[in-house]
């Protein structure tokens, strides 16, 4: 489920925006994880978004395909109408991260990590904090929310677990056959804090009800300040963005949003 797409960057493309944050395992340090830092083009601002981006893409710039966002051109959009800076997660495999096998609690533990990283070296507070996983990258985002306190968490189209789609997509007994990975309905039982769940109702490769019952597990005090936004005619990857992504991100944080341009 994380086969790599070739490296559609390097080093030289991001000049001085590539950080790394030490993973330690065991006591040890045993690699660094690149992270691109994206300060907010036009505003200062102290707010934090952490984003793990969807599985066939990586940091870099643009998708070859002209219908699609790829991690920082999606993010510098959002950036247009709401004031963060952003933090843009790697995963192992990807782009300029290699020599590291790419394994659903490898990226889990990178991420935890990554958060702790970010949090101390910009000395953030937990509300200063969003974190937003896109498709594959709710698995990071889930497991960080059953584990830190922070603002929010966004979570767009996002799923129960790697065997419930593979279970809707062929045999049970097939599905059956692969180990639990990211298991996002279980951390959405111990999920910390608020979160914003955005779902295509056309969705074809994650259907919606995984949102629906992702939602429904939350626990009562953080389902109370949570919203589901279940936007009609989206699919996984063609949606308005205005109107799909912005809109219900500047509804949910009115304090950051820098113009109202959208009624929802």
């Amino acid at each position: 489920m994380f086969s790599a797409p070739n490296p559609m960057y390097s080093n030289k493309d991001y000049l001085n925006c590539i950080d790394y944050a030490k993973i330690h395992y065991g006591g040890k340090h045993v690699r660094d994880a690149p992270y691109l830092i994206m300060e907010h083009p036009f505003c200062n601002t102290d707010t934090y978004l952490i984003y793990f981006h969807a599985k066939d893409e990586d940091m870099q710039l643009k998708s070859p395909y002209f219908h699609r966002n790829y991690a920082q051109q999606f993010i510098y959009e959002i950036q247009q109408s709401c004031k963060f800076n952003a933090i843009l997660s790697e995963y192992p495999g990807y782009g300029i991260y290699q020599n590291v096998n790419a394994h659903d609690s490898i990226v889990e533990q990178d991420a935890l990590q990554l958060f702790d990283h970010i949090q101390d070296k910009y000395k953030l507070k937990n509300n200063q904090i969003i974190v937003f996983g896109r498709s594959i990258g709710t698995g990071p985002a889930f497991y960080i929310n059953s584990l830190r306190q922070c603002r929010a968490v966004i979570a767009l189209s996002s799923f129960t677990s790697i065997r419930d789609i593979i279970k809707e997509k062929t045999f049970e007994w097939v599905a059956n056959l692969i180990p639990t990975k990211f298991d996002n309905l279980q951390r959405a039982q111990s999920a910390k804090s608020p979160m914003l769940l955005i779902h295509g109702a056309e969705d074809d490769i994650v259907n919606k009800q995984h949102t629906e019952i992702l939602f429904a597990n939350l626990p009562n005090k953080v389902k109370a300040q949570s919203v589901k936004r279940i936007r009609p005619d989206m699919t996984h990857n063609d949606y308005i963005f205005e109107h799909d992504i912005i809109a219900p991100i500047q509804l949910f944080f009115p304090d950051l949003s820098i113009q109202q341009r959208f009624r929802y």
